[in-house]
């Protein structure tokens, strides 16, 4: 960072680094890698535009960093003259490799290389040999310089043919890799499950725009339920939006297609789930009607429990607690019908605070026994933090604030370990509750404060201006 700022005021003095800034500094130092020659290429221009163009541009071409300064050796007035020197003492074997590998984004496991790009592990040892590759043995993970990626990459893209078949071969690899990973949910390994798509987000979104461009359906469908997971846990909400709705231009309404129709329908879903958290949940209830009527008549419940969750969240935000009842017990009754225990707790934890907001404490505390006797022994996180976390809401109705702030404590610790945002925020701004009913006014305006920070994370409008009024209050 200071390099940049000391030869940015080089280029124009008097500049100063402004807090707009930061972000954008981050990525051009990711870019460059850290490569003085780019930091100072980069630097430069900011005579004519601004630290976010600069990073724009820098993300977009290599030769965006190129001086036409003639007292600068040739070999150093671009990062593209550096890069071209450290290509040609690549043999043609390992240039080719070295390319197919630019179809990769933010690093690649020696799997994913073997699978797409056809490289053994002798071949990467060469390549981290030569310095084209950065091997973590810790992940067992690689990663390529990005501007060294690009130059790589237009190196590959002139041959259509390849470049195409490398396409293909990574949306293949990295569907069935979230395939996989999905599998682990239902173990409720939730938090390995995250971490090895967290781990390849970038390859996975890559992935997911080829199916979409080319309206696969049948991919998209295996990647809609891992997808929905991960951002709920996560608290991509407008990045869920986007996402989903991307099928929705993708796919065909009106397509014969039965296999076409479920993903259309799973993905409005999913997405009104997402609409639903950030404040349009009338919008949302109603997609979702849509999407969870059409789901019940296929014999993909899975699509049609999900679906159904979406429209469960809708209802909660409109306060339609007992439809809400209704269109739990229809699910319920089809998780019974398939014999799932897991599905049966995972939709019918909704009811339970719908019947606790309907003043049946007795009815909330079965279904919750009921939810915690299927999930908790799986260690389960996501729903249990609720669990615990409308048991401690009951410890507050029935005068014991005491207990409440350690129930609420362990929803708090559940969503900690998932990196479940929304259940953080939610149990958070309950423990400050707990903590003002015990008179710890400290521990309750620290708990409300993080509680906000989650909210603010989250784009949750409504969530962030209602601990803005507990913390004004208190």
């Amino acid at each position: 960072a200071r390099l940049f700022i000391d030869a940015a005021r080089r280029a124009r003095p008097g500049f100063t680094l402004q807090e707009a800034d930061l972000e954008p500094l981050k990525e051009i130092l990711r870019l460059t890698g850290g490569v003085p020659l780019g930091i100072l290429l980069a630097a430069a221009w900011v005579d004519m535009i601004s630290v976010a163009e600069i990073a724009a541009e820098v993300a977009k071409s290599l030769d965006f960093l190129e001086s036409e300064l003639s007292d600068v050796p040739e070999r150093q007035r671009s990062v593209r003259a550096v890069f071209e020197y450290s290509w040609n003492l690549l043999s043609p074997e390992q240039q080719s490799l070295f390319a197919a590998l630019s179809i990769f984004r933010g690093g690649f496991t020696r799997e994913a290389a073997e699978a797409v790009a056809g490289a053994s592990l002798r071949n990467l040892a060469v390549l981290v040999g030569k310095s084209m590759l950065t091997p973590s043995p810790d992940t067992g993970r690689y990663t390529v310089h990005e501007l060294l990626r690009q130059y790589a990459e237009q190196t590959l893209i002139m041959d259509a043919e390849r470049t195409e078949q490398l396409i293909a071969a990574h949306a293949a690899f990295y569907t069935t890799l979230l395939d996989q990973a999905w599998a682990l949910f239902f173990e409720s390994d939730q938090i390995k499950m995250s971490a090895i798509v967290e781990a390849d987000l970038d390859n996975i979104r890559l992935a997911w725009r080829q199916h979409v461009d080319s309206q696969n359906a049948g991919a998209m469908r295996k990647m809609i339920a891992p997808l929905w997971f991960v951002h709920e846990s996560r608290g991509w909400y407008p990045q869920a939006v986007a996402l989903f709705g991307e099928v929705r231009e993708s796919l065909d309404e009106d397509s014969s297609d039965l296999g076409t129709l479920i993903t259309r329908a799973l993905a409005s879903g999913v997405r009104s789930y997402f609409q639903a958290l950030l404040g349009q949940a009338d919008v949302a209830a109603e997609k979702a009607a849509g999407a969870v009527d059409m789901l019940r008549a296929t014999t993909d419940h899975e699509a049609f429990f999900i679906a159904t969750l979406g429209r469960l969240v809708s209802l909660i935000y409109l306060g339609r607690f007992t439809e809400l009842i209704r269109e739990n017990n229809a699910a319920v009754a089809v998780a019974n019908d398939d014999n799932d225990p897991f599905w049966r707790a995972y939709v019918i934890a909704g009811s339970a605070f719908a019947t606790l907001a309907l003043g049946d404490i007795d009815q909330a505390k079965k279904i919750l026994d009921a939810v915690r006797e299927v999930l908790e022994p799986l260690g389960e996180h996501q729903i249990m933090s609720w669990n615990y976390g409308n048991r401690a809401r009951i410890a507050m109705l029935e005068g014991r604030p005491h207990d409440a702030v350690e129930l609420f404590g362990r929803a708090v610790e559940l969503s900690r370990e998932l990196g479940y945002m929304r259940g953080m925020h939610a149990n958070l701004a309950g423990l400050g509750d707990a903590n003002l009913a015990t008179g710890d006014f400290t521990a309750a305006e620290l708990a409300f404060i993080k509680s906000l920070a989650a909210a603010e994370q989250m784009s949750m409008v409504r969530e962030r201006l209602g601990m803005i009024s507990s913390l004004s209050e208190n």
